[in-house]
Parts: structure tokens; C-alpha cells; sequence
């Protein structure tokens, strides 16, 4: 009967070693500067909350950080629970 343990380890190292070179540049890449150019930076000061539309009174607000829900197309929200 054949080793059954060696043939697991064969698939589980498989893959993880399939991906050795682009978990290696990945870390490279990661200590470059972030181009600020392509980085968004909103300060928490200039983030603005409104109450949520339906929910209690003091109970959600709702930051729209990118675009807004009721356009079509990509939009980012930070909701903040309050009680």
C-alpha cells in the first residue's frame, strides 16, 4: 500500500510553492512609496456624516467617501454606529 501522507503534503506544497515568486514580489513591491498621485487621503476631519435615511434617529450616519449610492456606478460608504 502506498504512502498516502506523502502524496497530501505533495498537493498541499504544490501550490504554495507555485506561488513563492509572486508572494517574493509582493513583498518587493510593498516597501516602494505609495504614489500619491493614485492614493486618496481624506483627512477625519474633512469626513462629513449624515444621518442615515430610514434607520432611528442618533443611531447610523453615513459618509459617502467616493461617488454616492443613488448614481449608477462604483461608490464607497463609512458608516459610523452610534449607539
Amino acid at each position: 500500500m502506498p504512502d498516502d501522507r506523502s502524496r497530501r503534503d505533495l498537493l498541499v506544497a504544490a501550490p504554495l510553492l507555485a506561488a513563492l515568486p509572486q508572494l517574493l514580489a509582493a513583498v518587493t513591491s510593498a516597501e516602494a512609496a505609495p504614489d500619491p498621485t493614485r492614493t486618496i487621503i481624506v483627512p477625519p476631519k474633512d469626513i462629513v456624516f449624515k444621518p442615515s435615511l430610514g434607520a432611528p434617529p442618533r443611531s447610523i450616519e453615513v459618509a459617502e467617501l467616493f461617488s454616492t449610492s443613488s448614481e449608477p456606478g462604483i461608490y464607497l460608504n463609512l458608516m459610523a454606529c452610534l449607539q
